[in-house]
């Protein structure tokens, strides 16, 4: 009842999109999540591992969710065939002991760096740069704010998204490397291999969070709604504003 008498219901992206919907609203208007660009960027940091191929994975450890089961199994596949890199992830949530017993039984102790505990921002943004390629989850459908972070750092993201939806809302996919499956994610690694291929990805990824989910953006698209909904504008017409910006 409330999202149906409102004057604009606001939704970030296609999963809100789905089930706003099954509730055939008319009144729905796609406003991009805000992300704070300034504080997560690319950054030239120390790197202990700069003789390594380092992947990071931050997402928390609970397989229902976040798929970190698949990531591991399909590491372990690569690192068969390059065997110079290191996964390196952060050591949180339900199913931890069940990541470090995949681990072991998966025999690749030696290329997993287990972080303890929850990071803060500052250490996300360095292990962040530290990095050749995020990887965040493979469960939800959606670039989350592991994902806006690590595409603001100009790091190449594997993740599953719903790139037809995201085309949809945004007119252009994100230029994130889909995957959702052991083979998918050992084919995005051994292409991310390439140093020309990373850097032409990652910055692809920061000028795409700039033009989507910028404060600038933001704030000039909510402007807008505000403005016009005082001034009683019909949704049809704001929303052609909104795709204008």
């Amino acid at each position: 009842r409330s999202y149906r008498r409102s004057k604009a219901v606001l939704y970030g992206g296609p999963g809100p999109h789905s089930l706003l919907s099954k509730l055939k609203l008319k009144n729905t208007l796609f406003l991009p999540m805000l992300h704070d660009i300034s504080f997560f960027k690319p950054q030239t940091v120390e790197n202990k591992f700069n003789d390594k191929f380092v992947i990071f994975h931050p997402a928390n450890l609970e397989w229902r969710l976040k798929g970190n089961e698949i990531f591991i199994k399909g590491f372990a596949e690569f690192v068969k065939k390059f065997p110079n890199s290191l996964l390196i992830i952060v050591d949180r949530g339900i199913d931890s002991q069940k990541s470090h017993d995949l681990v072991n039984r998966l025999a690749i102790n030696e290329n997993v760096l287990f972080l303890n505990g929850q990071l803060n921002s500052s250490e996300l943004l360095y292990y962040y740069n530290l990095s050749d390629v995020v990887a965040d989850d493979f469960v939800i459908n959606e670039i989350g704010g592991i994902g806006r972070e690590a595409l603001s750092c100009e790091k190449p993201l594997i993740t599953l998204y719903d790139e037809l939806g995201y085309q949809k809302l945004f007119g252009e996919a994100c230029p994130a490397l889909n995957a959702s499956s052991v083979s998918e994610i050992v084919h995005k690694l051994e292409f991310l291999q390439d140093k020309k291929t990373r850097i032409k990805i990652g910055k692809a990824g920061r000028d795409w969070i700039i033009k989507h989910s910028s404060p600038s953006v933001f704030s000039h698209k909510l402007s807008i709604i505000y403005d016009s909904i005082i001034g009683k504008k019909p949704l049809d017409e704001i929303r052609i504003l909104l795709s204008e910006i």
